[in-house]
């Protein structure tokens, strides 16, 4: 009795214009690697410290406007009393040439 309750509601569908692609079966133990096998030795030799990239442009900036520290914390508490006053007009610019650098290289 149900069953012809339910038949009431079938629809019958058309037939499809064009086949439909094969399914692909993919394997799960298969996967590419994340990372290629090639490096560059260049990269690492810039960075042999491992630090972050934040941190190198910190270190990039403060030679760039001339402060020399002995410690990324002694740089970065130079670098934050110089932007506690107002900028000298070369810090300005070594600001302005860092950004059209930055700007300049592609992603």
């Amino acid at each position: 009795m149900l069953e012809n309750f339910v038949e009431q509601f079938r629809l019958e569908l058309p037939q499809a214009l064009l086949p439909t692609p094969p399914k692909v079966q993919r394997n799960i133990g298969s996967k590419r690697p994340s990372v290629s096998g090639r490096r560059s030795a260049r990269l690492p030799a810039k960075n042999p410290e491992g630090k972050g990239s934040a941190s190198l442009a910190m270190q990039v900036l403060a030679k760039k406007l001339g402060l020399t520290a002995d410690t990324p914390e002694s740089t970065a508490q130079k670098l934050g009393a110089l932007f506690q006053q107002e900028l000298s007009p070369s810090a300005i610019q070594a600001i302005c040439e860092l950004v059209k650098l930055g700007e300049a290289t592609p992603s």
